[in-house]
């Protein structure tokens, strides 16, 4: 009988040291916001996705564009991003149309390259401390 027990105990000592890790990965992100420009312009809609390269963590960081340009990252709802480089992929698309009752869905504005992480050329190094416009994107 006694057996099962230390094997549960084990098991959940290792769950527990498990979620440890996860807490000490999580305080490592730092804060990560910028503005994409679309023709020296803020885009006004869309989102931004910061892919690990090369993967590290599993984790993907994803910020929505707000309608002034300027975007912040979350990953799993929690504000910022591990350390390190990515590949970054920018959807900016125009306003959804509406249509006999029914909302269009969005198309693209930007050249497709930028929305796939195989073909972006935009690559950001998140670091802690970064200048205020470290991570701003520009798109031609």
């Amino acid at each position: 009988m006694r057996v099962p027990f230390l094997l549960a105990q084990a098991s959940l000592t290792a769950i527990l040291l498990a979620g440890c890790d996860i807490s000490d990965h999580e305080a490592g992100l730092v804060p990560v916001a910028g503005t994409v420009f679309l023709a020296g312009q803020p885009a006004p809609r869309g989102s931004v996705t910061f892919h690990e390269d090369p993967p590290r963590t599993g984790q993907t960081p994803i910020g929505m564009i707000a309608p002034d340009g300027t975007y912040r990252l979350f990953v799993q709802g929690k504000p910022g991003a591990m350390p390190g480089s990515y590949r970054v992929t920018v959807f900016v698309n125009e306003a959804s149309q509406s249509g006999a009752g029914h909302a269009g869905l969005p198309k693209s504005v930007i050249d497709p390259k930028y929305s796939r992480k195989e073909s972006t050329p935009l690559v950001v190094e998140v670091v802690k401390d970064a200048p205020a416009d470290a991570y701003d994107l520009k798109l031609p």
